[in-house]
């Protein structure tokens, strides 16, 4: 169970609304929401311009909520007062694999020169890497435990009739135009790859793309209380096993720059491009 704040600002409304912000406000307190699918510990606090939030109280009931607490934009805590925040990361990462897919599908490009890389150190993403195949004539896996893929290769033969080529030469990466990694793993990329990630990578000289936002519908989009942000709300739903409306992947940041997957695709339409262009100079060269 996760907990979300809701913050109500105690405002003047004549001399008598005036006389009552010399009052201390209520104290934080908290009850369940619960309709249909999803639940949460919804805690509400009152401040005003005398009277900050009772960060004390606050994490007080948040504790009841192990799946942590959703601050509404614009708060946070002292830095006295720890709070577990939601972990967003297995949303982040649900995202970031929605995005290469979404970003590929607009790019649009001939599969049979298309190279695609999943760097995975966990084998979670086995599926993915035979999701991939629709889009490339290559796709290959980085993976420093290669035998966590045995079985997702042997049904890229049987399934697709196209092989998945495993590897834990952090080599194979390189010629890529397009680099899912979903785990932000350290991988040498070429400069004019896109790499779709969950964290920004120190040190590329590509497009590395992170921190991904979710259009969300249904119960989970309706019920997303006012001020919290929806990706977060919908990545505490998912984390707790409780999101069950669609979700879809809407924007996603380079550097300091938020982009649409249409950009994105016109990044991967240019690396495609320049490496295709390369690997033909190479290969003038060599005959």
């Amino acid at each position: 169970m996760f907990a979300v704040l809701t913050v109500q600002k105690r405002m003047a409304h004549g001399v008598l609304g005036r006389l009552r912000l010399f009052s201390r406000p209520a104290p934080p307190a908290s009850h369940m929401v619960q309709e249909g699918n999803i639940s949460y510990l919804s805690i509400c606090a009152q401040m005003d311009k005398r009277h900050p939030l009772d960060w004390m109280d606050i994490t007080r009931l948040a504790a009841w909520a192990p799946a942590g607490l959703l601050l509404p934009d614009g708060f946070s805590p002292p830095d006295d007062c720890s709070y577990r925040p939601v972990d967003d990361s297995p949303f982040q990462r649900l995202l970031c694999c929605r995005a290469c897919h979404r970003s590929l599908q607009e790019a649009d490009l001939s599969p049979s020169k298309l190279q695609i890389c999943l760097v995975d150190h966990s084998g979670q993403f086995g599926k993915v890497a035979l999701s991939l195949i629709r889009y490339a004539s290559t796709v290959k896996v980085y993976t420093p435990q290669p035998d966590l893929f045995e079985e997702v290769a042997r049904l890229s033969i049987k399934q697709y009739g196209a092989p998945l080529v495993v590897s834990d030469d952090p080599g194979c990466v390189s010629g890529c135009p397009v680099v899912l990694n979903p785990w932000g793993m350290s991988a040498p990329v070429s400069k004019e790859a896109v790499v779709f990630s969950t964290r920004p990578l120190k040190g590329l000289h590509s497009l590395c793309l992170s921190e991904y936002t979710a259009a969300v519908g249904g119960e989970a989009g309706r019920l997303c209380p006012g001020g919290i942000d929806p990706t977060q709300f919908a990545a505490a739903l998912y984390a707790s096993g409780r999101l069950r409306d669609p979700v879809e992947v809407s924007s996603c940041l380079s550097g300091d720059e938020r982009l649409d997957f249409l950009s994105v695709a016109s990044f991967i339409r240019r690396a495609y491009d320049a490496l295709n262009a390369k690997e033909t100079d190479e290969f003038r060269r060599k005959h």
